[in-house]
Formats: C-alpha cells, sequence, structure tokens
C-alpha cells in the first residue's frame, strides 16, 4: 500500500451542535466550504477539538460521513477512530473504513497505562483488521500512553502505519523522530500539533501543522505554512503576530474548543457555539469578549 503524501495545514475540525445537542450538517457544510476556500490541505475529524470523547459512536459517525460528503473529494479527510480499547477501535474503525476516508488515526488505548510492545501491538492489531492508511494519534496529555518515537519509527518502517499526529509537545521526540524517519527512508506523514511552529516545519523536517485554531483562522495558517517554505521572514513575522491574536481568543474560557465554537458562531459560520456535556459554553461575557477580538482579526 503506497502512502498518501500530505504537506501543510490539515484542520482538526470541531464538531457544530444544535442546542439540543444534535449535529448541525448546515453548520457543518459551511465549516468545510469555509476551509477549501481558505486553502486548507486536509481535515482531521473526530478529533480531540472535534471533543470525540463526548460523543456518541452514532454521532461520531455521521460527523465523519458527512464531512466525507461535503468535502467531496476536494480535500483529504483523516477520521479518528480511538476507543479505550484495541477491539473497539477495531469495530468502530470498520465502520468508518467504508466511508472511504483518505485515511483513519488511531490514539493509543487510554484509561490504562501500556507498555510499548502493548502499544505496537494495538497498532499492528488494527492495521491488519482495517487494511486502511492508519495515522498515529499520540496526545498524551488526554490519553496518559506515550508513544516514543522508537515504537513510531518501528511502526513506520513495517508499514502498519504511514502517518502521525503528533500533540505530545516535546520538540525533542518530533526531532528524533523526523532524524530517524529521513535516516532510515521511512515513507510517512509527520504532523504536529503546534500553531506556533507552522512557519517552521520545513526546518524540523514535519511535513505541516494541525492546528486547532485553523477553523478560526484557516487562510493565516496557510499563508504562514506557505511563506516558511519560501523562507518570506518578514511576512513570517506579520503572520505570526495574527495567530498570537487568535491565541487569546482560546485563553478568554476555561475550555479553549468552547472559544474556537464562540468565534465560529460571531463569525457567522456557526448557528451555535453548543458544547457536548459536561462542556459549559462561554458566558456572555467571556463571548462579548471574543466577538471584539474576532472582529480584529483576518479572516
Amino acid at each position: 500500500m503506497s502512502t498518501s503524501k500530505i504537506k501543510g495545514i490539515i484542520v482538526p475540525i470541531v464538531t457544530p451542535l444544535s442546542e439540543s445537542g444534535e449535529l448541525d450538517s448546515k453548520s457543518l457544510k459551511k465549516l468545510i466550504d469555509y476551509f477549501i476556500k481558505s486553502g486548507v490541505h486536509g481535515i482531521w475529524a473526530s478529533g480531540t477539538t472535534g471533543e470525540f470523547a463526548n460523543l456518541t459512536l452514532e454521532q461520531r459517525f455521521q460527523s465523519i460521513e458527512k464531512t466525507i460528503k461535503y468535502a467531496n473529494n476536494k480535500i483529504p479527510i483523516i477520521a479518528n477512530i480511538a476507543c479505550a480499547g484495541t477491539q473497539d477501535s477495531i469495530d468502530f474503525g470498520k465502520k468508518v473504513a467504508d466511508l472511504n476516508p483518505t485515511g483513519i488515526a488511531c490514539t493509543p488505548p487510554f484509561y490504562y497505562l501500556n507498555t510499548q510492545s502493548e502499544i505496537i501491538d494495538h497498532y499492528q492489531n488494527i492495521s491488519d483488521e482495517l487494511k486502511s492508511q492508519l495515522w498515529v494519534y499520540n496526545i498524551p496529555s488526554t490519553v496518559k500512553n506515550v508513544i516514543l518515537p522508537s515504537t513510531t519509527l518501528q511502526l513506520g518502517m513495517e508499514k502498519t502505519v504511514i502517518g502521525i499526529k503528533d500533540s505530545s509537545g516535546s520538540l525533542e521526540n518530533i526531532a528524533n523522530l523526523s532524524i530517524s524517519v529521513n535516516t532510515n527512508n521511512v515513507d510517512m506523514n509527520i504532523f504536529i500539533g503546534s500553531t506556533f511552529l507552522t512557519a517552521l516545519t520545513e526546518g524540523i523536517l514535519v511535513d505541516g501543522v494541525i492546528p486547532g485554531l485553523g477553523n478560526l483562522i484557516p487562510k493565516t495558517f496557510v499563508k504562514a505554512w506557505e511563506n516558511g517554505l519560501l523562507q518570506k521572514k518578514s511576512e513570517m513575522q506579520l503572520l505570526q503576530n495574527e495567530m498570537t491574536k487568535a491565541v487569546r481568543i482560546m485563553n478568554l474560557g476555561e475550555n479553549g474548543i468552547s472559544c474556537i465554537k464562540a468565534g465560529l458562531y460571531y463569525l457567522g459560520i456557526l448557528n451555535s457555539d453548543q458544547m457536548t456535556k459536561p462542556f459549559k459554553t462561554l458566558s456572555q461575557t467571556e463571548k462579548q469578549k471574543i466577538k471584539s477580538l474576532i472582529s480584529a482579526l483576518s479572516t
């Protein structure tokens, strides 16, 4: 199986909900159209920013299904199938695989701590069952299990996985993995979850970024990545300043996802800023602050 090579900005899409908590398909389509018009290079569906752990499996399936439908083969879709254990991930993954996403992502098992050997078995079992383009989703802050660079390298060398989203925040681990992948000529997509490294991906040998703030300012992230490749430092600085403004929005509430949803509501893209339970939406005071900051952004 040849690797689907992707470079650039993949947006980890939020899951738009109605005030009653159902999937808001109209808002989802508007959001995907917004991404495509902005020139993003892919969508990460049902991820952390998409509140996947609070959604029912049916809601997750619907959101992935409609994301693939609305994207209409214009950009790649990587669908996260992560469940707490290996078998549940396989069972859900089989349903998602039938939708033919570009790739399927999965975290390590969560709740229990696992050894690296057990994590390798986890991905090998999923790969054997799904026969899909599988991505590692390394996010130890929420999953608790850490995937070491040597583990990812082994999975890549044996072609169990073809990509990774690394949200560990460890530049040392990312650098070690990138160097090892290049040294061993492993065909693998390497993406990171860091906003402030968007313009520097070429220098650290990664293929791109998967930033939650890309929901709000996708065009800014695309331009930052493009100017980073061209080493246009003055443009990079201006775009970095724009991203810094957007980061302030995420710091206005207890939950950054609620801030992103409120921002998208004020941009007229979402019909509601409804969150999954038990998350709270922002207070009116917080929303007014976001509204004023949104008006100052270049979207």
